[in-house]
């Protein structure tokens, strides 16, 4: 398997070294989430429950601790709604991934967070037993890519009869009507969403990729690629990815509603998640009028893209050589900020504070062992190197003043 190094970094917020999960498993992650996705409740059964709104605040709790790599508490608040976080050790690719798994109650799909990630991509497969493939093509993409998240419902988009308060309509499920709630893609009241709102909110640098299939009418490309809005940002993440696509396939044509103004067809401007990272003020009944750059909309004819993993493979290079190089150095929780370079690293790194105090630098590994630990003899600005021979190649936290956390490639 192939993999490409990100030129990145990314400050992940936490009080301390991560702790351990509650169930450990180990194999192949696209096996079992390929399992999981077959089995999938489909169009009838009733079988999903929409979440309460107290539901929703435990979710939003149990997300906001994943991210921050509390275990421990994640594993807590996920039990109040009846799943259950496992620490997974992919022996294919190496990396331990954390899964936020539905105990088979409400039906509320699966989580999964890659403390290891290389890119700071969201890939959510909305539609997995409706549009055909984009399930096991979302997991395949989310390993290939070393993104940072991954998001899958719990049904089919049809399961429940009961209708969503959001606007748009749809033929999908019968008569064209309102969307029902088991559609993810077109409600809010959803873990889907909510953990969507979580990422939205605490990685800021994160750019959402939404997956779905359509059946080509003669007229049509065979890719829509759309940020949820007709307005064209900067950086346009959405342009470049269509542009890294036809370089896959110099066939692959495709159309973009903010670039074809006139492009009606499948916009994904009903998407609640578009909405929502496109700041809409109402991402329930209210389309987003600006795009943040931070999501990307992939309606797919079946043949080029999504029959298989020839395609899948165009979709995670194409993501690749987009989002290769986006670096960035958010704001820490004191609004001060720092440069860890090079990453990835060697046999060390210059470690630099711009505009803070920094009295220590600590290194843990992923599962929460602190590994080196440095008093700072300089903080007036001017770089420290800082050995790193003695560790081993992998993914490291380099926590300073015991709080912010710098994601470290080796």
């Amino acid at each position: 398997m192939k993999r490409y190094l990100v030129v990145a970094i990314s400050i992940i917020f936490f009080t301390g070294p991560p702790s351990i999960a509650q169930i450990e498993k180990s194999g192949s992650l696209f096996m079992y989430m390929s399992e999981i996705i077959e089995s999938l409740p489909g169009a009838q059964g009733d079988h999903y429950i929409q979440p309460s709104q107290d539901d929703l605040m435990v979710w939003s709790e149990a997300i906001s601790y994943l991210v921050q790599n509390d275990y421990t508490k994640c594993a807590e608040e996920a039990f109040k709604v009846n799943y259950q976080l496992i620490q997974f050790e992919d022996t294919v690719v190496n990396t331990v991934f954390f899964i936020l798994e539905d105990e088979g109650v409400n039906f509320h799909g699966t989580y999964i967070y890659n403390p290891a990630f290389l890119l700071p991509t969201v890939i959510q497969s909305p539609h997995p037993r409706f549009d055909t493939n984009t399930g096991v093509q979302g997991i395949h993409v989310f390993l290939e890519t070393a993104s940072m998240f991954f998001c899958l419902p719990g049904t089919h988009r049809c399961n429940q009869p009961d209708l969503s308060s959001c606007s748009g309509t749809t033929s999908v499920c019968g008569p064209s009507g309102p969307y029902p709630i088991s559609d993810v893609a077109h409600t809010v009241q959803s873990f889907f969403q909510e953990t969507t709102d979580v990422l939205v909110r605490l990685m800021d640098q994160t750019v959402f990729i939404s997956l779905h299939g359509f059946g080509k009418q003669p007229d049509d490309p065979y890719l829509i690629i759309s940020n949820g809005t007709r307005d064209r940002p900067d950086p346009d993440f959405a342009y470049l990815l269509g542009e890294n696509l036809v370089l896959e396939d110099p066939d692959l044509y495709y159309e973009m509603p903010h670039i074809n103004l006139s492009w009606a067809r499948l916009t994904g401007f009903t998407n609640t998640q578009g909405r929502l990272v496109n700041n809409s003020m109402d991402p329930c009944q209210s389309n987003a009028q600006y795009s943040s750059g931070r999501f990307i909309h992939l309606e797919q004819e079946k043949s080029r893209l999504r029959d298989d993993q020839s395609g899948w493979n165009k979709v995670a290079r194409a993501i690749q050589n987009t989002f290769n190089g986006l670096s960035s150095v958010p704001q820490s929780e004191e609004k001060g900020t720092v440069s860890v370079y090079p990453n990835p690293a060697h046999d060390f790194i210059w470690f630099q504070s711009h505009d803070q105090v920094i009295e220590q630098i600590q290194i843990y590994n992923t599962i929460g062992q602190m590994v080196y630990s440095w008093p700072l003899t300089s903080s007036d600005g001017t770089p420290v190197i800082i050995p790193l021979d003695k560790l081993e190649r992998g993914c490291y936290y380099v926590l300073y003043n015991g709080k912010s956390s710098v994601l470290l490639k080796l």
